[in-house]
């Protein structure tokens, strides 16, 4: 049992579960942006894939609902567009069983969130914090009621965005959940 993969996973699975619940969604018809490819973050989009599966979708089908993105950018097609820093470097095995087509290869998270309009953002890149931006959530009410914004990185420091910070860019219809303790978002948060 490692506890990054499997049980932040569970952790993450579940809150996954009770936002899509409250947003009026079903995990089946979800799509995922994670910023992260660590052991964290793979492992946990594995977790998810599980309960898509069990929630009626294939493994294939499942997969196709991520783009995961490294510190380079996105893990997708190698087409030039961005010089393929993902594709050049070699990519584990690990990695990539998660090449999405929809997105060229190093595309930046916010052009990720524009091209493949994730409903779920989750943020496990334990990088400098405020990797997710006010105007890639934003961007999410374009084509969902309800973003679903979760910053996970440890420590706070290296959260993505602040729960706060999300609450004010959607005027209080993003639902996030974090890995730390961090303050409420202000009202009913």
């Amino acid at each position: 049992f490692n506890d990054d993969i499997q049980g932040t996973g569970c952790v993450t699975l579940a809150g996954v579960l009770a936002s899509a619940r409250h947003a009026g969604l079903r995990l089946r018809d979800m799509s995922f942006l994670c910023a992260g490819a660590g052991s964290a973050g793979l492992g946990v989009c594995l977790q998810l894939v599980d309960g898509m599966v069990e929630d009626g979708l294939s493994r294939e089908e499942a997969m196709k609902r991520f783009v995961i993105c490294t510190s380079v950018g996105a893990i997708g097609r190698a087409d030039g567009t961005h010089g393929d820093p993902n594709a050049s470097r070699g990519l584990s095995e690990e990695r990539a069983i998660w090449v999405n087509e929809s997105v060229p290869d190093g595309a930046s998270l916010e052009e990720t969130t524009k091209l493949f309009k994730p409903t779920c953002l989750l943020g496990l890149a334990a990088q400098p914090g405020g990797l997710f931006t006010e105007d890639m959530v934003k961007s999410m009410l374009d084509y969902t009621n309800a973003p679903i914004v979760m910053p996970m990185s440890n420590p706070t420091a290296k959260h993505e965005c602040t729960p706060r910070q999300a609450w004010e860019w959607t005027d209080g219809k993003a639902i996030v959940a974090t890995g730390s303790p961090l303050d409420p978002p202000p009202g009913n948060g």
